[in-house]
């Protein structure tokens, strides 16, 4: 059953023993008259007992012993804040967290690429009445966690009550098969901790996942598993123009292209600075690209014949967020590729432009209208399918539209990059950031216990 909240004002004061000091106008908010002369207070997951003072004062407020509570003054003293008020217990909160790499000291924390967007999300859950931090893998402790919180503009560390609920950014897959980041997961679940998109996606799983849809099968390049140099040779049989793309490949990487021509078979590679390479048989690219295959799983995907903008390969990163009333696109991003590229992503020189630019450029406004509300629709119904899998908050849909104007899904992002949102003059706190908070408080609050 989920909670009632109401945002209000929050004291401290000195006592040698936890204790709660509570205004008839709060209890009343929440329609009691009368309340336990002791009750549970809750932080996060954590609770203490604590003696109750009832102040008769018909405004709202709550008053807390610094002795009860287990996250610094700032944090707290002097704030508005969500609170409940059920049975024999008071929360306050909700506490939201962000799991984040190990790179992290005790003197400081390592946020490649996301410190701008950690520093919004606590500026925003400030704002909102959340309690937020940061904290990495070896930061959960017995009965607490040190984690990192936004202090006078910079981050600094804090003994922190366990959250309710976190948003998993950890950039890198083997963290997430590690033994610390397994035993997290577990205790996160006996605690009912909604841990949302808590692991990377990998591109077969997806393609599987979305080829039982009928509705978003018509929209899935043509795809097979790498398995032996026969698939291979069926490819290039099948095929004069196809990828073949590392399953738990990222930013671009790795990728390599085959192309048949008349001069001979070409091979890119986005791992090789140099141009294409010539073989005079297919066989001879697939010895080149072999120690290369050995090494992890890749899938064969056959090439689109994608719009170019300028010249250059683009294609659309649809960044979608889970809401209480369901899945919503929150921005785009056209990309286009780098000079002498095939692939648009930014890690590897793509740039960044407004959607309705490029599409009104390349086919006028009501047929830009038009893409673009197919671009949303089509994301919409990629995450719902996703969602069925797992808890997810945020993903980044990859679309692209071929020379026909027919689109096509490229890749499905449960870790989407913070570098790669257009937002037109700069908000200081983008989109993305308030969605991820507002959805991390809602299954706070939905949750809380």
């Amino acid at each position: 059953m989920a909670m009632k909240w109401k945002k209000t004002d929050l004291f401290l004061h000195d006592d040698t023993e936890p204790s709660v000091k509570i205004s008839t106008g709060l209890l009343t908010a929440f329609g009691k008259s009368s309340f336990p002369r002791v009750c549970n207070l809750g932080i996060g997951r954590n609770s203490v007992k604590a003696r109750l003072v009832i102040i008769n004062d018909s405004s709202s407020f709550l008053s807390v012993s610094r002795s009860a509570l287990p996250v610094p003054d700032e944090m707290a003293g002097g704030r508005s804040l969500f609170v409940s008020v059920r049975r024999d217990s008071i929360a306050i909160g909700p506490l939201f967290a962000v799991l984040i790499g190990s790179g992290s000291s005790k003197e400081s924390v390592s946020l490649p690429n996301m410190e701008d967007y950690c520093r919004e999300l606590a500026d925003y859950c400030r704002n909102a009445g959340c309690l937020f931090y940061l904290f990495s893998l070896k930061d959960w402790q017995d009965g607490y966690v040190n984690g990192w919180i936004l202090r006078d503009g910079s981050w600094r560390k804090a003994s922190m009550p366990y959250p309710d609920a976190v948003h998993n950014r950890v950039h890198q897959r083997k963290s997430e098969l590690s033994l610390n980041f397994i035993a997290l997961e577990e205790k996160m679940k006996q605690a009912g901790i909604p841990f949302f998109n808590s692991r990377f996606l990998n591109k077969w799983e997806v393609h599987e996942w979305l080829s039982d849809d009928p509705v978003l099968l018509p929209y899935l390049p043509a795809s097979a598993k790498l398995t032996s140099k026969r698939d291979y040779q069926n490819y290039t049989r099948s095929y004069s123009d196809f990828f073949i793309k590392p399953v738990y490949g990222s930013q671009g990487k790795k990728i390599f292209r085959f192309r048949e021509t008349e001069d001979g078979y070409w091979l890119d590679d986005t791992s090789s600075a140099g141009g294409p390479l010539l073989f005079r048989e297919a066989e001879d690219a697939f010895t080149y690209m072999h120690p290369r295959l050995t090494k992890e799983p890749y899938l064969l995907q056959e090439t689109i014949r994608i719009q170019k903008y300028r010249g250059k390969p683009l294609d659309f990163r649809i960044l979608c967020h889970k809401k209480e009333e369901g899945w919503t696109v929150t921005s785009m991003t056209a990309r286009v590729s780098a000079e002498n590229s095939f692939v648009s992503n930014l890690y590897q020189g793509g740039a960044a432009y407004p959607v309705k630019k490029v599409l009104t450029e390349l086919y006028g406004d009501r047929k830009a209208r038009h893409i673009r509300k197919m671009l949303a629709e089509l994301s919409e119904e990629v995450c719902l399918a996703i969602d069925r899998k797992g808890c997810f908050g945020e993903l980044g849909i990859d679309l692209t539209v071929d020379e026909d104007e027919r689109i096509w899904l490229i890749e499905v992002n449960s870790k989407p990059s913070k570098n790669s949102e257009y937002v037109m003059d700069g908000p200081k706190i983008r989109p993305s950031a308030k969605a991820v908070a507002d959805y991390g408080m809602y299954l706070s609050m939905v949750n809380g216990v």
